[in-house]
């Protein structure tokens, strides 16, 4: 909305600088903890893990995933990707 206001009043462009959200102090602690990354165990791709969409437990571990196709494929044979992430 600011930025139509802005165009409107003529000023051009305008950039708006966007806050990081804050974190509470729980969130954070609980945070630290976890990885920020994982790689996904069937195409190797790098997985944003924070809010990650498509992920399964197998044997007490998360593994997260690109896609439900990668999380689908883990799925049918666990076993196989895990021990295959381990060495």
């Amino acid at each position: 909305a600011d930025v139509v206001k802005a165009r409107r009043a003529g000023l051009g462009a305008v950039a708006i600088a966007k806050t990081p959200p804050t974190i509470a102090a729980g969130a954070r602690a609980q945070n630290a903890q976890e990885p920020t990354q994982a790689i996904d165990p069937i195409c190797g791709m790098a997985v944003v893990t924070a809010g990650a969409e498509h992920r399964s437990l197998y044997a007490g571990q998360t593994y997260y995933f690109c896609c439900a196709h990668c999380r689908h494929t883990f799925e049918k044979d666990p076993r196989k990707y895990a021990q295959a992430r381990a060495t």
